[in-house]
């Protein structure tokens, strides 16, 4: 088992109410887990308490069977890599200097990049397609591709788990489905991904486990069949929202009224 959070409460010292009320999961190796929920709910908070960033007022979350609150950050970073939502460049290295940054907690503080982590960040940019910005300062290109480049800095150090923080929010379509294809890919090599979006479709494309965070802070947990309902996906959403089964498709695909 990767992550098993028990019974974990949050609250901001600014905000009356419980962010996170009483959540529990388990995420195992290899498996993906899609969290779906309405803004502000609190799927981002739930992220960065598992990313180590923000302590949980009450629970207790165990990373790969430690404790988490008795880690390092080091310890944690070695095991979790988090691509958050919004990341803004400060200095402009090449992306390839970028994406080998990602192995900072493998490296140490005073050790250079090995030819092996150099190598590691060129196989990491070639799972995404993005080669061609090897070079290219990180500040000139595109939000699109820093969120690609960012991906593969997640890849590069070859954690136990991924935390993705809606991953195709600043994607064109075609971008959309290939990171969601290196999510599939990466879930079948053994790493174990949590990704929040807001497209239940993305959830249904991935299939496994799916988890929806609602405004009071409760989580609902389980196979993706089993959560991804019209009935539940109409209160989320307050749309009316349907389910249909495609014929030239393997899956439903949710298909919203006409505007």
């Amino acid at each position: 088992m990767i992550y098993n959070l028990k019974n974990l409460r949050f609250a901001y010292s600014n905000v009356k109410r419980n962010i996170l009320d009483n959540v529990s999961l388990t995420l195992d190796e290899g498996e993906i887990l899609s969290i779906l929920g309405p803004n502000g709910a609190g799927k981002s908070t739930l992220l960065n308490c598992m990313a180590g960033l923000l302590k949980p007022n009450e629970g207790e979350i165990f990373l790969c069977g430690e404790k988490m609150s008795s880690m390092t950050f080091r310890e944690i970073a070695q095991k979790v890599s988090y691509v958050q939502q919004n990341h803004n460049p400060v200095f402009s290295y090449p992306v390839l200097h970028y994406v080998t940054m990602g192995r900072a907690p493998q490296i140490g503080l005073f050790r250079k990049p090995s030819a092996k982590d150099e190598q590691a960040a060129w196989d990491a940019l070639a799972i995404l397609g993005i080669t061609h910005l090897a070079y290219k300062p990180y500040t000139e290109i595109s939000g699109g591709e820093r969120q690609q480049a960012t991906i593969a800095r997640a890849i590069v150090l070859e954690p136990k788990a991924i935390l993705f923080d809606e991953p195709t929010a600043h994607l064109d379509y075609g971008n959309q489905l290939r990171v969601l294809k290196v999510i599939k890919d990466m879930a079948n090599r053994g790493f174990s991904v949590v990704m929040t979006t807001h497209n239940p479709d993305h959830a249904l494309l991935l299939g496994g486990t799916v988890a929806i965070l609602d405004r009071e802070g409760h989580l609902e947990t389980g196979s993706y069949k089993e959560i991804i309902t019209e009935e539940r996906l109409q209160g989320l959403y307050k749309a009316k929202i349907r389910l249909l089964a495609v014929p030239e498709s393997t899956r439903l695909t949710c298909v919203p009224p006409e505007l």
